[in-house]
């Protein structure tokens, strides 16, 4: 009898808040919940305390009533799972071991990107200055490209800004400017997806842009020209380069985030003890919400640690003043996204919940379904850590078809960007991560799929002839041979089982014992058919003889 009561106070423990009793969402309790986080509701609790089965509110009571859901840590085993769902690269390496852990291929990051344009041993320039690399309408000719291509989807530069500076550059060409940092990282990125200046030149002008940034790295608080600098060199080394070197430049971005208080909507709300920098609300937004969405990613396709920004405030809905821009649709993922931290508790619900909305978008924009679909996968491979089977969880809601379509819109989308010269890093990485799910899934459907997968691969390889696409439709292929082997050993498992079982009824009818056996025999496997219509077309005759050849 005196455990009632405290077994009353932890079920209650966990009380939920007004958004999710509203819409009678799962709430994990804290202020502000995963579900209003997710969602971007604002979270609120009903001030009027509950008071049933504790007439007093003791200090027991109330270190109840705020107790919250705790984050995992990593000697959890539900954190481990969550972080190797989380990285793709895990992923593939787990499906290789679990269908032929001798043939598997090495631990490796497959598909990461689709890589530089030439060699790393190509030779760059050593210039210190931008005008010493390119010309004024050279530049003009990539940033226009940049602006076509790339701004649309990851829209933290001000165009007018931009074009204005470069004016400015070229009347006093000997002297130097931070903001050559941006211009050099705007030429790169213009160059790897236009193809319109030399692997040399581009390699020449992202040098000389981290070189200018290293260079500013210690002088006080980072300016918004700096960072902005930083976020070209991210973008472009997620597209580029080795992993790590993309991990680290993201993590040297969000600490430069942070210490210029960019973060905040008013410098008044900063913490820092520095000074924190101005900057137009929307471009602040922005530049913010590109950086995390990359670093939130590569942190965890790597299975390393997130810098996140604290107190990070509620921010307003961001502005379009672009036509064509959906920047603003990219970063509506952010928040789903940072959810998946390993650290962050994730029930089921919210996870198909999610899939749902993903689904059903409506969105057609190449690069933004991309970012879509791998959200997707990620969630996918989240919910299979979960059950002990993804079929059955997904047919459930959103249902397999609608999964399945949504990666075949993700395809389109890669060979759309590959045939325009896009070379975005989910152009490599998408189709073989559907590879491999597929593989997982293993369904009719989902291997049905396989063949526009490799096909999809095989075109982006057959477009961009790196080393990185041509490593990974490799290793795709091995992956599909593994499971085939797979297969046909299951099969000639079964093929023998049947075989043996013929054998023996042979013996037992040269022996006159079969009539009565062999009439049940039939009558039972002619039942069976009838209630199955795809083994209609079996002869029963034949398998009961031997004949019948899987």
């Amino acid at each position: 009898m005196s455990d009632t009561p405290t077994q009353s106070m932890r079920k209650r423990a966990r009380k939920a808040c007004e958004p999710c009793r509203e819409r009678k969402r799962k709430c994990n309790g804290r202020r502000p919940c995963s579900s209003c986080v997710r969602f971007e509701y604002e979270c609120s609790f009903e001030s009027r305390e509950r008071r049933i089965h504790s007439p007093v509110n003791t200090p027991s009571h109330q270190s109840h009533q705020t107790a919250t859901t705790p984050k995992l840590t990593p000697n959890d085993h539900s954190f481990v799972q969550s972080l190797e769902a989380n990285s793709g690269p895990a992923f593939v390496r787990r499906l290789a071991l679990s269908i032929d852990p001798a043939n598997a291929p090495r631990p490796h990051v497959f598909a990461w990107n689709v890589g530089p344009r030439g060699p790393s041993s190509v030779e760059m320039s050593s210039a210190s200055r931008i005008a010493d690399l390119i010309s004024e309408s050279n530049l003009n000719l990539l940033a226009s490209v940049y602006f076509e291509k790339i701004d649309p989807c990851y829209g933290f530069i001000n165009r007018e800004s931009f074009f204005r500076h470069v004016r400015t550059r070229w009347t006093s060409p000997d002297s130097t400017d931070g903001y050559d940092a941006v211009l050099c990282g705007v030429a790169a990125l213009g160059s790897f997806f236009s193809r319109q200046s030399t692997p040399s030149v581009e390699g020449s002008l992202i040098k000389l842009s981290r070189s200018i940034l290293d260079n500013h790295i210690t002088s006080g608080v980072p300016s918004i020209d700096m960072i902005t600098g930083w976020v070209c060199q991210v973008v472009y080394l997620r597209m580029t380069a080795a992993p790590l070197a993309a991990w680290m430049a993201s993590c040297t971005t969000m600490h430069l985030i942070e210490a210029a208080g960019l973060h905040f909507e008013s410098p008044t709300r900063s913490n820092t003890v520095l000074t924190p920098i101005t900057a137009d609300p929307n471009i602040r937004q922005r530049l913010v919400g590109v950086a995390q969405h990359l670093h939130t990613w590569i942190s965890f396709d790597l299975g390393l640690a997130r810098v996140s920004l604290q107190q990070q405030p509620q921010t307003t809905t961001l502005q379009s003043t672009t036509p064509g821009d959906y920047t603003e649709k990219l970063l509506s993922l952010l928040p789903v996204s940072a959810s998946l931290d390993p650290s962050e508790p994730q029930d089921e619900d919210n996870l198909h919940s999610t899939l749902s909305q993903l689904v059903s978008s409506q969105d057609h924009q190449p690069p933004l379904v991309m970012a879509q679909c791998n959200l997707l996968l990620c969630i996918l491979r989240r919910i299979h850590t979960q059950s002990s089977h993804l079929i059955g969880k997904i047919n459930e809601d959103p249902g397999m078809d609608a999964v399945l379509a949504f990666m075949r819109k993700a395809l389109w989308a890669a060979r759309t960007l590959a045939d325009s010269i896009s070379p975005w890093h989910q152009v490599a990485n998408i189709p073989f991560q559907i590879v491999c799910t597929l593989l997982v899934i293993d369904s009719r459907a989902s291997l049905r799929l396989l063949r526009e997968a490799m096909q999809t691969l095989r075109h982006v390889t057959f477009i961009f002839q790196t080393s990185n696409l041509k490593e990974a439709c490799s290793n795709a292929r091995l992956l599909l041979w593994l499971h085939q082997k797979r297969r046909t050993e299951d099969v000639n498992m079964v093929t023998d089982v049947l075989a043996s079982d013929a054998s023996a009824d042979a013996a037992a009818e040269s022996d006159g014992e079969l009539g009565v056996s062999s009439e049940v025999e039939l009558a039972w496997i002619d039942s069976l058919t009838a209630g199955m219509p795809s083994l209609q077309d079996i002869d029963a005759d034949l398998i009961l003889n031997g004949d019948y050849m899987i």
